[in-house]
């Protein structure tokens, strides 16, 4: 969202520059932004004096209270308002305005020997239990992939061991194709090691996370396969992502959908409150075959192109 937004401005006003200020770790993803989206990035917290230094400030809520001077001067000091531009930014649609992320080809020249030709990637963990496939789904996922005459690469979260020793368990029943199926966590060393990752596919299938924004922005074909919340919620506009919802489709066995579930509230999930996995991320809520069916019509869409 941001880069649309900047590439809009950029549209309206040719000549502007565009400062962003986020977090340091957020800092990491603008490297691979076209070099010609943003003018400068600063980290926060950060002095007010970058805030006098612009003519126009587009602010989340919370940024002005992260400005290190905020605990000495009054709010309303802080809190510049400019509606000539968002006027002007709600006549867009904004939508037109493609987020792309641009891979480091030396990051790319590292992995090509680890990672073969027609691989399709798998990162089938979410930022909760309630957006991740279950152990039964991956592995069915792996399967139909293989007969399609794919290799597949998995993806854990680098830094959670339980997804880690997940795919490490899965992979292992696969040992008789250790070169058709392979863990790909260890060379993501980097979110930069992400995305090249990513862009050496030849596909991508995952759930709800950062993996399929960047799949999107790279402009690679991929699946977003959700689970108790409409697809059309993410990913709206990136013509590259095709996307399954369990709801879509008509499940509701734990007659909460669509819950959205979150961190805070998965105690509220019949299943995950009784310590197994959530039905809608389990096989008999999606259909394998039709998710892989979506991939395939979106690589033949985009070959064509």
């Amino acid at each position: 969202n941001l880069q649309c937004v900047a590439n809009a401005l950029k549209y309206l006003y040719p000549k502007c520059k565009i400062y962003y200020g986020t977090s340091k770790n957020f800092c990491k993803i603008l490297d691979h932004f076209p070099s010609n989206t943003l003018d400068y990035v600063f980290s926060i917290p950060f002095p007010k004096k970058i805030l006098d230094a612009a003519s126009y400030h587009l602010c989340f809520e919370g940024v002005f209270e992260r400005c290190s001077d905020s605990k000495t001067m009054p709010y309303i000091k802080l809190a510049y308002i400019y509606s000539d531009l968002l006027d002007k930014l709600e006549g867009l649609d904004i939508t037109k305005f493609k987020a792309r992320l641009v891979s480091d080809p030396k990051i790319e020249n590292e992995l090509t020997n680890i990672m073969p030709l027609n691989t399709i990637v798998i990162h089938p963990f979410g930022s909760a239990e309630i957006k991740s496939y279950s152990p039964r789904t991956i592995t069915l996922l792996i399967d139909a992939g293989l007969d399609l005459g794919f290799n597949i690469g998995l993806l854990a979260n680098p830094s959670e061991e339980k997804t880690k020793s997940i795919i490490r368990d899965i992979v292992s029943k696969f040992s008789e194709k250790k070169f058709s199926v392979f863990d790909l966590t260890p060379y993501s060393k980097s979110l930069s090691h992400f995305v090249s990752i990513i862009n050496l596919s030849r596909g991508y299938i995952g759930a709800d996370s950062s993996g399929l924004h960047i799949c999107g922005a790279l402009n690679k074909p991929g699946v977003g396969a959700f689970g108790p919340y409409p697809g059309d919620m993410v990913h709206y506009h990136n013509s590259n992502i095709a996307k399954y919802s369990v709801i879509d489709n008509g499940w509701n066995k734990c007659k909460l959908c669509p819950c959205n579930f979150h961190v805070h509230s998965l105690h509220k999930c019949p299943y995950l409150s009784r310590g197994i996995y959530p039905g809608c991320m389990e096989p008999d809520a999606i259909d394998v075959a039709q998710v892989w069916e979506l991939l395939l019509e979106t690589i033949e869409n985009m070959d064509l192109k």
